[in-house]
């Protein structure tokens, strides 16, 4: 009777340690479990930012293609309007010479009846009304040329001004991009140093390195974003001023 108590004893040890064992694997598991699925949740989140990210570049490039082709349409306009300012110039010298040429007719006819001293007079007449005339010509062209140059100036300033927007959007992408970067390295961080398992501290290290090499290639664009961002302000003639301080690109010199 002793002899079977104590193997009912040992038995109950037996499913007592069994269950013990049971239960720390069940454990292991499920924390192996809640780890892949933090992963993968983390993996998801890293990609809905990236996603988030393009849909946000692919936003911005909308808004500079449009700006630009309004830029470019009011460009073609003011070149549309200065070529017909030009045809109408030419149209009224066109009409000037010829009614020109008949006044000269006139005056030859009449000067044919008229004393030599009155066709003294009139010859001066003529040639001083001749050099005010070219003298009017030549500053109606350089006027012209004048107003030539500061609409291609204009279009310069303008497609600097959409350069620049562009890069202040790309430059607030990147801005956005580095801190997620520096998020997943806080992160991955963390994971490696809570990290139990050779095969996880490998993972972690693993995400580490990944982040740091897409920190750097972040670094460097954002370094090349700014550069293209100060050259457009540059050829803008865009500048920062207390007085201007409140607007998104400074103010522009005109």
């Amino acid at each position: 009777m002793r002899d079977t108590s104590i193997v009912a004893s040992l038995d109950e040890l037996k499913t007592i340690h069994l269950q013990r064992l049971a239960d720390e694997r069940a454990g292991i598991e499920r924390e192996r479990q809640a780890r892949i699925s933090e992963d993968r949740a983390r993996e998801q989140a890293r990609r809905d930012a990236e996603a988030a990210e393009l849909r946000a570049a692919h936003d911005a490039e909308l808004r500079v293609h449009a700006a630009r082709e309004a830029a470019e349409r009011e460009a073609r306009l003011r070149v549309a309007a200065s070529e017909a300012s030009e045809r109408a110039r030419l149209d009224a010298e066109l009409a000037a010479e010829r009614e020109a040429g008949e006044r000269a007719l006139r005056r030859e006819a009449i000067a044919r009846q008229r004393p030599r001293w009155m066709v003294a007079v009139t010859i001066v007449a003529s040639i001083a009304a001749v050099a005010l005339a070219i003298t009017a010509v030549g500053h109606q062209r350089e006027a012209e040329l004048a107003e030539r140059r500061e609409a291609a100036a204009q279009l310069a300033r303008d497609q600097a001004i959409a350069d620049a927007h562009r890069s202040e959007d790309e430059l607030a992408q990147l801005d956005s991009r580095l801190d997620g970067i520096h998020e997943t390295i806080k992160l991955a961080t963390d994971r490696l140093a809570g990290a139990k398992q050779a095969a996880d501290r490998e993972a972690a290290q693993n995400a580490i390195a990944e982040a740091r090499r897409k920190l750097a290639e972040a670094e460097a664009a954002r370094v090349e974003a700014k550069r293209r961002h100060d050259e457009a302000i540059r050829k803008g003639g865009i500048h920062g001023s207390e007085r201007c301080a409140s607007t998104v690109l400074g103010c522009m010199d005109h």
